[in-house]
């Protein structure tokens, strides 16, 4: 048998750039099997039925959809984001009515979005452009609950986005039908 030289040098010892490269993979390896932050995410991965996903022009995630990053929250999840109540009134109901659920600026501010509008999309597929600056100008409420019930499909749930009356000078009543989705499932960040 004939053996023939490897033609590559050899080194005893790989050098210190080789050393700190197999670092970085063998950290980005062991960060992807971490369940949530393989999208590089600030927000922990939900354990019940999602019931809203965000994503485009967001900074923290927990997940990748279609290859963009997004954030998937389910109720827990979503009513840590911190409790609100607005009692008004609505086109679709008779009186004055409690909503709990979500200020939407503390929503955009947990995922971090940075764009100008958002498009909300409906369990029916239903969609309307909502500019993000009505979270802040008009309080808008993403609610869970109305007169301390949780919203069904059937009843417009599992999020229905509520703007308080009187709080929505500058809108058209038309604009506010069309952005008053409920049964919201899905906010893309545009």
């Amino acid at each position: 048998m004939i053996w023939h030289r490897d033609p590559r040098p050899r080194t005893s010892r790989p050098t210190a750039g080789r050393v700190r490269r197999l670092m970085a993979a063998a950290f980005l390896a062991a960060l992807m099997t971490v369940p949530g932050l393989a999208a590089g995410a600030e927000l922990p991965a939900p354990t019940g039925k999602v019931v809203l996903s965000v994503t485009g022009m967001i900074r923290h995630a927990n997940d990748l959809l279609d290859g963009r990053r997004a954030a998937h929250f389910d109720r827990t999840m979503f009513e840590a984001l911190g409790a609100s109540a607005l009692k008004t009134t609505t086109f679709w109901t008779k009186g004055e009515h409690l909503f709990e659920g979500v200020d939407g600026r503390a929503l955009l501010d947990r995922v971090g979005a940075h764009g100008s509008r958002a498009l909300a999309t409906a369990l029916n597929d239903y969609q309307v452009e909502i500019p993000l600056s009505d979270f802040t100008d008009h309080a808008v409420m993403l609610a869970l609950k109305q007169d301390g019930e949780y919203l069904k499909i059937r009843n417009k749930g599992p999020i229905w986005v509520i703007y308080p009356a009187g709080q929505t000078a500058g809108l058209a009543e038309r604009e506010l039908l069309a952005r008053s989705v409920w049964q919201l499932r899905h906010l893309e960040i545009q």
